[in-house]
């Protein structure tokens, strides 16, 4: 009996260990990816009429799911969109018009790699240079 019992003190640290939770891993992603970065500025004037129009992210996105629209008024500027990682650049095909308010918005639905989505639309504006 006293051998059972001194084998019982000696098994019990182990019993403990192995009844202890185990970690459950990397906490799972739950957060949308938010805009950390905007170029131009928003309320920027005097942008360069071949300047570029990027956004960054506070993590990657996924290129399908991200829309970035550029635009004057109604007018919707026609150029390519690419995404490396958390950074989406719009180049235009030409440049863009003089002494004019354009409107740059990313809308929502961006994923990150986890496929959490951006509720809503992020927008911004800035002026181009006079001629």
């Amino acid at each position: 009996m006293k051998r059972i019992k001194g084998l019982f003190w000696c098994m019990l640290p182990l019993l403990l260990a192995f009844c202890q939770k185990r970690p459950a891993g990397p906490p799972v992603d739950t957060t949308p990816p938010q805009i950390t970065l905007t170029h131009p500025e928003s309320g920027a004037v005097s942008v360069s009429v071949r300047c570029s129009v990027y956004v960054e992210f506070d993590e990657p996105v996924q290129a399908n799911s991200l829309r970035l629209r550029v635009a004057n008024g109604a007018q919707e500027v026609s150029g390519t969109l690419e995404v490396k990682e958390n950074r989406a650049v719009f180049q235009f095909p030409g440049s863009l018009q003089y002494a004019t308010t354009y409107q740059a918005t990313v809308k929502a639905g961006a994923r990150d790699k986890a496929g959490n989505a951006m509720k809503q639309d992020y927008s911004w504006s800035f002026t181009t240079e006079k001629a």
